[in-house]
């Protein structure tokens, strides 16, 4: 917030003074990275005094550029300023005279002398009373320069592992305590133990206090998330509790503890020790590739003063899934609101798409994956593009979710289909963007554990002999262990896993001490490890030799039912599957005709070639013509098949898989069986088609005679034709050779019985059931049904049951 009145009357007073048209840019230390102030955190930093240089230059417009009167200001610039600090630990010299391009001076810094904890101090800069400057005692600095010093407790021993803080006292709510640590060189983990010490009678307060304890340590180039902890106490009096997160060894760690600001104010003390421990692995993060039986050995070292108990646990808990733009990636200038103002340039975008298809299995379900940037994310501030933004949307566009430089996972409904991922990225400069045209995305998803076994040795790590064996390392000891690679089982488990995939999960090499009350005792999250999927491993093939019986047949005989065969499958191809015009329908007509005449000659028993003379009749062409045919074909091939002796075979037979007569014999029996369903429910079809019909006619010829007795004609042929079989009937005797309601193949006539029985919810399941694979799973069953036959369908439905709002969401779709 700005104090207007403040700042107007500051304006006025100092409108005439030339410093008012200068900036000074602060500096320490020397390019390419010069920091804004001096921060001493490290133990080594602060045991001994700091000389600091520090560069103060003058700035005079935008970038240090301007026309020739700036240029000229600039010439003839000279300041004499004087310096000062208010810390007895900070010694500064007196006074600094300035040029225009220019001055570097340095300072000393002795914080030896200093407590533990934390200390900041200015360094101020003011301009000489004699310059002729109309300041006064009150103006503010012409520059200022921080120095911050977080000077850790001292340490008894380099390798201890505990350091007891004592009670720290809180007498008021929202009361800190602020402490700096510095953990041993070689510790991975702190257990920091926690207990409300407070002495209560019976007539005190025996609440919960609550607590808000935050560690954090400080590593170049990582975020401060990274590398801290955050949570929340609630302690009852005499009450204890154990906390344990991962640490960098030699790093300073702050710690904060912090009474809650609603908390009574009855005063209360908290006992806190911290307890180091682990083990040093090298190296600390592990890729195994296929091909590789493991991993190299990972050395061990502790290098505390106390035992370590090892008992390494290894498991891969992440998948991800490289993705390669389907185009090079379009670079094009944003609008005008998008124009940097103090720079004046114009920012740029840069987008590009991929495509992810996941497995079969998934589609019908909801999953969830997370889209990731390698080369960019994780960087917000530090990042030298100014937005990274990954879109995600479904095979019909609808947006499921947008990440950013920190991602998250985005849920993906069932039926989603193929995703198409847009990443989105600007910047100022169009050949950074081009830079990251072709940049791989990572799509990564959440697997079941897989466990790796660790090893001894490598030789029992390659013959995947013995496991590690819990062990005591003594201080100043080392051991190795090797990691193996995930087993071929468990990899065939994860369903669409491809070559160049990486499964990535995490390995703790401390066992967890039993006891510990809230505390993991080992390194939580342990450390990363990696592996790189290789090629699909071969299927065992089966010695199908030992369970094919021996073809007795003559070599005319095969060669004669091989060319029966190729002449029904090319009879097969003229079916049309799609719907065609007149003059090619006829042409597509006569073409099949004479064909299966010829190929029928001799063989009109032959069952393949019924059963494509009734596809052929059944396609979806000319079907409404050829019901009547339809059902004569399906007659014929009923009339082939001996639904007695197949009954007689399923009832009583015995199936024996190691004996090749008996193989021989259920392979027949079982494509005879598809046979005869697949008649019965194509016959089914027509007769439902016919009846719907016929009832249709019936309600429309009350007033027309003429029309009368053609359908009585109709209804007569269709008695001679059926042997006055009906839909009802037959759907009744498949039950004997399929269930229709399983077998989504045959859904066509589940939908038409459950509408014949007037159970529209029944229908509209089936038709939700369908529509989970857009109706994928009714193809190569007696009629496919498609997704928009399937939207069509659940409109009529939900128009009889008066869903209004239903039926406009459906043609939306």
């Amino acid at each position: 917030m700005i104090n207007v009145p403040a700042a107007w009357d500051y304006l006025l007073k100092n409108k005439d003074d030339i410093n008012q048209d200068v900036l000074y840019k602060v500096t320490v230390g020397a390019s390419p990275s010069p920091l804004r102030g001096v921060y001493l955190r490290q133990a080594h930093e602060t045991s001994h005094k700091q000389s600091v240089a520090i560069t103060v230059a003058p700035q005079f417009g935008y970038d240090d550029l301007g026309d020739d009167d700036q240029q000229q200001k600039r010439v003839e610039f000279e300041q004499r300023i004087t310096l000062m600090s208010d810390a007895n630990y900070v010694d500064v010299p007196e006074k600094l005279a300035l040029m225009n391009n220019g001055r570097t001076f340095k300072i000393e810094i002795d914080p030896t002398n200093l407590p533990p904890g934390l200390h900041t101090t200015l360094i101020k800069g003011y301009p000489y009373p004699e310059d002729g400057n109309t300041n006064d005692g009150d103006a503010p600095p012409l520059f200022v320069m921080p120095i911050t010093i977080a000077k850790p407790l001292p340490t008894t021993s380099p390798t201890a592992t505990t350091v007891e803080l004592g009670d720290l006292n809180f007498s008021t709510p929202h009361q800190i305590h602020r402490l700096f640590l510095t953990p041993p060189e070689t510790a991975t983990y702190a257990d920091i133990f926690m207990e409300d010490t407070s002495n209560i009678s019976a007539d005190d307060d025996a609440t919960p206090r609550l607590f808000t304890l935050h560690t954090v340590q400080l590593l170049p180039s990582t975020p401060h998330r990274d590398n801290e902890k955050q949570r929340t106490l609630n302690l009852y009096p005499k009450q204890s509790t154990i906390t344990s997160l991962p640490v960098t060894g030699g790093v300073t760690m702050e710690l904060c503890l912090a009474r809650g600001w609603s908390t009574l104010k009855t005063p209360n003390a908290v006992n806190v020790k911290v307890v180091w421990g682990g083990v040093q692995p090298t190296p600390a993060q592990l890729s195994i590739s296929s091909g590789m039986a493991g991993s190299k050995p990972v050395r061990l070292y502790n290098g505390l003063d106390t035992d370590v108990t090892l008992n390494p646990t290894a498991k891969l808990t992440k998948w991800k899934h490289p993705l390669r733009p389907k185009t090079i990636g379009t670079i094009q200038p944003l609008g005008e609101r998008d124009i940097l103002p103090s720079h004046n340039s114009r920012i740029y975008q840069l987008l590009t798409e991929y495509e992810y298809t996941p497995e079969k299995d998934d589609l019908s379900k909801e999953y969830k994956l997370t889209p990731r940037i390698p080369s960019l994310n994780h960087y917000l501030y530090e990042s030298q593009y100014f937005a990274q933004m990954v879109h995600v949307y479904d095979d019909s566009k609808k947006l499921l979710g947008v990440t950013d430089s920190y991602p998250g996972e985005v849920t993906i409904p069932a039926n989603s289909g193929t995703l198409t991922l847009r990443t989105q990225i600007r910047h100022e400069d169009p050949m950074a963007l081009e830079k990251l045209n072709q940049q791989v995305v990572w799509v990564e998803r959440t697997i079941g554990d897989v466990s790796l076994s660790v090893h001894n040795s490598h030789m029992s790590m390659v013959a995947n002999v013995g496991t590690f064996s819990k062990r005591v390392l003594k201080p100043d000891q080392s051991t190795a262990a090797f990691v193996s690679a995930p087993n071929l089982e468990a990899l065939g488990k994860i369903k669409g896993l491809q070559c160049g995939d990486v499964l990535e999960g995490s390995i703790s090499y401390e066992a967890a001490k039993s006891g510990a009350r809230g505390g993991a005792s080992k390194r939580p999250g342990g450390y990363p490890i990696s592996y790189v999927v290789g090629p699909k491993a071969l299927e065992a093939k089966k010695d199908e030799s030992k369970t094919e019986a021996e073809d007795e047949r003559t070599e005319g005989e095969k060669l004669e039912e091989a060319v029966l065969k190729l002449k029904v499958s090319t009879l097969e191809k003229l079916i049309p599957k799609h719907s065609t015009n007149a003059t090619q329908s006829a042409e597509e007509e006569e073409k099949f005709t004479k064909l299966y005449q010829a190929v029928s000659d001799g063989n009109e028993k032959h069952l393949p070639l019924l059963m494509v003379h009734l596809q052929k009749q059944d396609a979806e062409t000319l079907r409404e013509e050829r019901l009547e045919e339809v059902i004569q074909a399906s007659n014929a091939i009923l009339g082939e098949i001996d639904e007695t002796k197949l009954a007689l075979y399923y009832g009583g037979t015995y199936h024996d898989k190691e004996d090749p007569e008996s193989v021989k014999e259920r392979k027949e029996m079982d494509e005879l069986k598809g046979q005869l369903a697949e008649a019965l429910g194509r016959k089914a079809r027509a007769l439902a088609d016919i009846e719907n019909k016929s009832s249709s006619n019936t309600t429309t010829i009350t007033d027309s005679g003429e029309e009368k007795d053609e359908d009585k004609s109709t209804t007569t042929n269709l008695s001679k034709a059926t042997d006055i079989d009906t839909f009802d009937d037959i759907v009744k005797h498949m039950r004997n050779w399929v269930d229709i309601d399983a077998n989504l193949k045959f859904s066509v006539l589940t939908l038409e019985r459950e509408r014949r029985a007037n159970h529209p919810g029944h229908v509209l399941k089936l038709l939700n059931k369908l529509l989970e694979k857009n109706g994928e799973d009714t193809k190569g069953g007696i009629c496919h049904i498609t997704k928009s036959d399937i939207y069509k369908r659940r409109t009529t439905v939900l128009e009889e049951l008066n869903y209004d709002h239903l039926v406009e969401r459906d043609r939306v779709l």
